[in-house]
Formats: C-alpha cells, structure tokens, sequence
C-alpha cells in the first residue's frame, strides 16, 4: 500500500464532493451488511429455521414487535454450532469487504479520469484509485 501524496491547495468540485459521499455511504452499507449477516447467523444458530411455540424459537410477544429468541436446550444450540456453515459466514464477510473496495476504485478511476484537467484532483482521484495509506 502506498502513502497518500500530501497535496497542498487541493480544491474539490461538487461532483468530486458527491463521490466522496457516495465512498461514505459505501462504508456505510458495508458495516450495515456485516451486521446483518452476524444477526443472522445468530438467529440461525439460537432460534432455528422454524418458529416454535412450545417455548423456544421465535416468537412474537402481545403483537408487538419485540422478539425472543431462546434455544429449547443447550444441545439443540450446540447441534447448530457444528452444522453452521463458518467458511461460508466468514466468506461472506469478506465479499462485502472486496465488494466496496472495487465499488471504491471504480469510482475514484472515474473521477481521475473527469478531473484530468485539474491535476491536483486528479492525484487525488488516483491516490484513492491505488489505494493510499494516511500515515
């Protein structure tokens, strides 16, 4: 990974600013799927793919939107810890994370390519393209 030049007097455009919130909102997503994948893989683990009644599973508690989820015996829990698939949870994990980062470089290449008249930008633009380290 290189170090990010320092770029003295850089001024961004609005479309450059735009793109730098579209960057944010990528990380964004990215730590919102991370989030959804583990509560997931919990609710797999712990509730089981079906609802239960008998006092374990998921339930809906006076029709409102709280949810319990309890295992009916710490086998059961057990059981669903060695039948989870981790390599693909982990997996998974890691595609979110590849995923922003080509989402990333495609959009600072497009913008190195807009600013190629502005070079400040556009070493900025291309920095971010390479993937530059803030020391």
């Amino acid at each position: 990974m290189k170090y990010c030049p320092a770029i003295v007097g850089l001024q961004l455009d609005e479309k450059s600013l735009a793109a730098i919130d579209n960057i944010n909102d990528i990380h964004d997503v990215t730590k919102l799927g991370k989030i959804t994948i583990l509560i997931g893989q919990l609710l797999t683990i712990f509730a089981g793919n079906t609802v239960r009644t008998s006092g374990s599973g998921i339930r809906l508690i006076e029709d409102s939107l709280v949810w319990k989820t309890v295992s009916s015996d710490s086998s059961q829990t057990g059981w669903a810890i060695t039948q989870t698939n981790w390599e693909y949870f982990f997996a998974s994990f890691g595609s979110l994370e590849v995923y922003a980062r080509r989402q990333i470089e495609t959009i600072a290449g497009i913008e190195a390519y807009r600013t190629w008249n502005d070079p400040k930008q556009q070493s900025f633009w291309r920095a971010i393209h390479n993937g530059c380290k803030v020391k």
